[in-house]
């Protein structure tokens, strides 16, 4: 804690500011010497110091576009950090310090940073959405360019943590931006299914990180944010409602028969055993208020890319599951840029559907979405447990 009268030093390394302890500003510091870390205060390596030389070069900026930025970031640190992230407390203190330190230092990361900045401001100021949503698809086009760029090439472990915050920035910015831009339509009020789609195939950039660069991303500064999203090993599985499993079920055999094609079918019901686990980790961690938006969430780095494929192809079959996961999502809508997600995303699956005979099949789970799923609450007893 800073004494009166003495100024927060901001100039630690990234591990001592997760850990809140004193940093002595060497480089390479004693605390990260001691445990044997990576320190952020050593000299950047030529990659990095080539990317901020790049970001130079974007000369052509506006004097009016850098004060916007100034002011998003400002935004970004003083307020959009500060609103439910739909994260416990640790993960929520990792986006308010230590990712916003690592954006100063990473230009890619900048940009993932402002586009999240844009649509927090169309969130609190929806008379000036127009506005925030072109700075937004600004910051969002060249962080999204930038990250498959990476990705394309050799992930090498310094940039591992800061490509695994990028991702996670432009995951909630797909999400949040196709709320944004449902809530200033006129009724009918939706998101169109090549959004999910592009939603989900961005999301999957996330679990491509952390599959390259797991062991340096669980070691570094964010590790936080890859953990407790699942039911834990030890705990035997809930037992969900019974409308719950016989949901699951008819919707194993709608697959069944409406896929023909090994893959297909095999795809469905990998999504299915997934949204299974999904409605498992929410009724565990709602039982513990401590519910947060990946445990729903998760789900989209989790199904098969063939069943992305499938929603895109707009099969009944694909759609069909999907609603069930958009009524899922509706469990959790504490975060600012998940809210209505799962209404919007179910209405538009009824359009998309409105000529092919699904309505009963989108009757279930139109019906739970508006109880945000609170049938899952009765999901209190282990299947194994004693009686």
């Amino acid at each position: 804690m800073c004494r009166l009268g003495q100024k927060k030093s901001r100039k630690g390394c990234i591990n001592c500011k997760r850990r809140r302890v004193k940093c002595d500003e060497l480089a390479p510091c004693r605390n990260c010497i001691r445990r044997g870390e990576d320190c952020s205060l050593l000299a950047p390596s030529p990659s990095s110091a080539s990317e901020r030389h790049d970001m130079a070069a974007e000369a052509s900026a506006t004097p009016q576009e850098w004060m916007d930025d100034l002011a998003l970031m400002r935004h970004f640190v003083k307020w959009t950090t500060k609103e439910p992230f739909g994260a416990r407390e640790e993960v929520q203190y990792l986006w308010q310090e230590v990712v916003t330190d690592m954006a100063l230092e990473y230009p890619f990361l900048m940009h993932g940073v402002l586009s999240l900045a844009s649509l927090h401001l169309v969130h609190v100021k929806p008379e000036e959405a127009d506005k925030y949503l072109r700075i937004c698809d600004r910051h969002q086009t060249r962080a999204v360019e930038m990250f498959r760029g990476l990705l394309s090439s050799e992930i090498v472990a310094q940039n591992a943590t800061p490509m695994f915050a990028l991702s996670s920035c432009i995951s909630i910015a797909s999400m949040s931006r196709q709320c944004a831009t449902a809530a200033i339509q006129p009724e009918p009020q939706f998101v169109d299914i090549d959004q999910v789609c592009e939603m989900f195939l961005l999301t999957r950039g996330v679990a491509d990180v952390v599959s390259a660069c797991h062991e340096s991303i669980s070691k570094g500064p964010l590790a936080a944010m890859m953990t407790g999203y699942l039911l834990p090993a030890d705990e035997d599985p809930l037992a969900l409602p019974t409308t719950v499993t016989q949901r699951l079920e008819d919707l194993y055999h709608l697959a069944e028969k409406a896929c023909p094609e090994e893959d297909k079918f095999d795809a469905c019901k990998h999504a299915l055993l997934q949204l299974d686990k999904t409605y498992q980790a929410i009724a565990y961690y709602d039982a513990r208020n401590e519910l947060q938006t990946g445990h729903a969430w998760s789900w989209m780095t989790s199904i098969p890319f063939l069943f992305v494929l499938m929603i895109q192809a707009r099969e009944p079959v694909a759609l069909i599951i999907l609603a069930d996961f958009a009524a899922a999502s509706m469990s959790i809508e504490s975060a600012w840029y998940t809210q209505k997600w799962g209404s919007y995303c179910l209405q538009g699956i009824s359009m998309t559907l409105k000529d092919v005979e699904a309505g009963d099949w989108l009757e279930w789970p139109r019906r739970h979405a508006q109880s945000n799923m609170s049938v899952l609450r009765q999901s209190k007893t282990p299947v194994n447990a004693a009686p």
